[in-house]
Formats: structure tokens, sequence, C-alpha cells
């Protein structure tokens, strides 16, 4: 493997982006694929499914196209997904020298195709392999280290018109991002994309897929926005709407600073597996209405009891660490949910709600990946480069025990 670039994700990790032998040639006959809207044609997770050729909307059994990517009629079970996106969220626990399949999908109906995802825990490598016919098509990178029982998130996109694809593995326990790109990618026919979504498409012995996706579009990936429409911040003429602010708006930070907005990222993504939402119910934590946001924000807590548990006068918490109170709940809702994120000049804290939470964060980055997030439709270098505030993420058990200290 050749060509091997690094840049910090959020937490100061590494993210790696992988480039195939062949990248050079790739510049020449293909583009380099950047990430926009996408129509979700179908959503499995927590035993529900959702399927529509034309696209799926929000709502429970919705089957208006998206906006983002509409199509003027259903294209058949024969037709193919020339541009897409397969998303597979996924809880791996593998044991040392033996592959682990993630993902395992077959069918011979007129001719041999098939899908399988395979970690391989020896070299610490996430393998997608695609087949149709005589052809066969594998993309691979390298990860952080799985030890014990860990969650992934892959995103395998495609562009077969311009002959590009990208593989992303999210680890979401070690916070890193590892791409490749490669070339030649396979369109998947619509049949198999049903198929694969109604239970065709299974996961191996010690694995379990929390969500399955499948959209027509280059998805985004990392950089994850958190508050969902209708959340209110704070800015210096009221409560704004998060879905509502603009490029140069004025927003207010907790400390009660004014800054601009440089850009209000926002992306659809299936409401199931580990981007289900969840609603905190007001008053807790301070809250002066019901907030849904996603389980990855970062909350910011503040006060006493901080300082005398962990010696910092703020720390973070994550959404989904706060599950087991009573006042966190799962946010029920239809198959997609829109997340929003407000990027500033720096990292800061905005006041949502009378909740602490964080703006969008963006550390050094290659254009490459930077490409692939929700920012593609920025130019690289107007994208601002934050200093992290100095405000430690605490883990699950140390976020409950702060909450229940503070909220007892």
């Amino acid at each position: 493997m050749t060509g091997h670039r690094q840049a910090e994700d959020r937490r100061g990790a590494k993210t790696a982006l992988h480039s195939d032998p062949s990248a050079a040639r790739l510049v020449a006959k293909s583009r380099t694929l950047l990430a926009g809207p996408v129509s979700w044609i179908g959503v499995r997770g927590a035993g529900k499914l959702w399927f529509n050729r034309c696209g799926l909307i929000g709502g429970s059994r919705d089957v208006a196209p998206s906006a983002a990517c509409p199509t003027s009629s259903d294209p058949g079970p024969q037709g193919l997904i020339a541009t897409g996106t397969i998303v597979i969220e996924a809880r791996l626990e593998p044991w040392p020298g033996q592959p682990a399949p993630v993902l395992r999908y077959g069918a011979r109906e007129g001719w041999l195709r098939g899908m399988m995802i395979t970690y391989h825990p020896d070299d610490h490598r996430v393998v997608v392999d695609m087949v149709q016919g005589d052809e066969l098509r594998r993309a691979s990178v390298h990860v952080a280290p799985i030890i014990g029982e860990c969650d992934l998130r892959i995103t395998y996109s495609w562009d077969a018109p311009c002959r590009s694809g990208v593989l992303s593995v999210e680890h979401l326990e070690a916070e890193t991002l590892h791409q490749t790109r490669f070339r030649d990618p396979l369109p998947l026919p619509y049949s198999d994309a049903e198929r694969m979504l109604r239970g065709q498409a299974v996961a191996g012995e010690r694995g379990k897929i929390l969500m399955l996706g499948i959209a027509r579009g280059i998805a985004p990936v990392a950089l994850a926005p958190g508050l969902a429409s209708g959340s209110l911040i704070d800015t210096p003429m009221g409560p704004r709407a998060v879905e509502t602010l603009t490029a140069g708006d004025l927003v207010l930070s907790t400390s009660g600073e004014v800054h601009r907005v440089r850009h209000l990222a926002s992306r659809q993504v299936p409401a199931v597996g580990l981007m289900r939402p969840m609603t905190l119910r007001a008053p807790f934590m301070g809250l002066s209405r019901d907030l849904v946001l996603s389980p990855e924000q970062r909350l910011v807590l503040t006060g006493s009891d901080a300082e005398y548990l962990y010696g910092e006068d703020a720390v973070m918490v994550k959404a989904r660490h706060l599950h087991h109170f009573r006042a966190a709940n799962q946010h029920e809702t239809g198959p997609l949910i829109r997340y929003h994120a407000v990027l500033l000049d720096s990292h800061e804290c905005l006041s949502v709600q009378g909740l602490c939470a964080e703006s969008l964060f963006v550390g050094p980055m290659v254009p490459d990946i930077l490409r692939t997030t929700v920012l593609s439709g920025l130019p690289p270098l107007s994208v601002p480069i934050h200093k992290l505030m100095p405000t430690p993420t605490l883990s699950q058990f140390e976020a409950r025990n702060l909450v229940s200290a503070i909220y007892a």
C-alpha cells in the first residue's frame, strides 16, 4: 500500500487517508468524489424497514422522492444505482486471528452477485468485496485496533460513470476516520439493494448489524451535525431555529460573546442505529423546552461538581451517555432525520434552549477527506482550522457520575 497521509480528528486522534497505488492514474481518468445531498431509498434497523426505489422522506411510510435527488419515475428492480452509498453500522467483538464477517450478501438470479465486508484482526483491516458475474472489486483500509466490543460505521460510496469510489470506516470508540479510494466501482442493481434491506444481507457470528442504509448519491462521513431541526440557538436578536441560520448571521456563545456563522452544515441520515435521535426533556440539565438531538452531540457541563469530581471547570459529555436518565428518551420518528451544526471561526459552546452545546469542530484535515464531509461545498482554504477547547470529554461512566451528582 502506498500514499499514506494523516490528519487530526476532533479529539487529536489520527485520521488516516490511505490512497490506492493507482491514485495518479485516477486523477487523469476520474474526478474526485464530492459528498452532497443524497436520496435514501432504504433503511433497516431496530426491527424496522423502509424501502422505496423512488426515495424516502421523513414520515414512517412515505413514498415521495427526496427533493435532493428527485426521480421522475420508478426505475424498476432491474435498474442500476450508478452513483450511490451503502452505510453499515456494526457492533463487532472479533477473536484474535479469526476474520470477522461484518456483512454477507449473495444472489444468483440470472448471474452471480454478492457483497462481503470482513474485518481482519491480524492487520486491523476492513475489506469490502463486490462481485457481479465475472467482475470482482475489492477495497480495503487499515483501521484503529479493535479491542473487545466495538462499533464501526462503514460507508461504501461509488460513482460508476466516473470510475471512482471511496471506502470510509469510522471507528466510533477510538473516534478515528480511515479512508481509501478505489477505481472502477460496480453499480448496484435496485433488486440487490431491496434484497439486502429485506434481510438477505446478514451479519457474521461475531457481529451485529445495527443499521443498514442505501442511498443514491455520495453520503457525507465524519463531522456529524447533531442538532435536530427546531433547536433554538441564542442570538443577539433572540432565539432562532438552527435550520434558519445562514452564513453571516450572529449567534451567542454561553459566555455571552457574539460570533458570526461561517456555515450551517446539515445532513439527512437514517433515524435508526447509532444515529437514532434522542429527546432531552425540560427542565433536565436546565433546558427551557424539550430538545431533540443526535446521540453524538457533545454537551458542556460546568460547576463545582465538575471541578470537585474531575478537577475541571467544564467538561463535555455525549448525549448518548445520558440515556439511562428518565428525562433522556429515544425519539420516535420516521426513517430519516436531519441534523444541523453551526460552523464558527473558533470552537465554541452555544446556548441551545438553556443547554450548552458545542459548535462544529474542524481540526487539521487533508482536502481529499474534507471533500467527503458536510463541508464538501466549501473551498478547502476557507474552512477554519480550530483549536480544540481545553475541555475533556467524559466516558459514559464518568458522565453518569457527574450528571447524577448535579441533578440528583
